[in-house]
């Protein structure tokens, strides 16, 4: 198993570091703590899991494109 930093994956995502924060914390993609000096790390496997669970639930339709008030508001959660 393949552990990613936050940093992998929002660059897989394409997304912002505060996003992937966003989604470890509301449990949409689960994390593991590694070691003391570590931290939080998201496996592959879940990563792949996830857009996987993403894509299928906007299958056919045209992805939305995010709005500042969506934007903060995964921040800020």
């Amino acid at each position: 198993m393949k552990l990613l930093k936050f940093r992998d994956v929002a660059d897989r995502l394409n997304c912002s570091l505060s996003n992937v924060y966003s989604l470890a914390a509301t449990g949409e993609l689960p994390v593991h703590r590694v070691g003391l000096k570590k931290g939080l790390r998201v496996s592959e496997d879940d990563l792949l899991a996830y857009l996987a669970k993403v894509r299928s639930e906007g299958a056919g339709e045209a992805p939305a494109a995010p709005t500042v008030k969506r934007l903060q508001r995964l921040t800020l959660e």
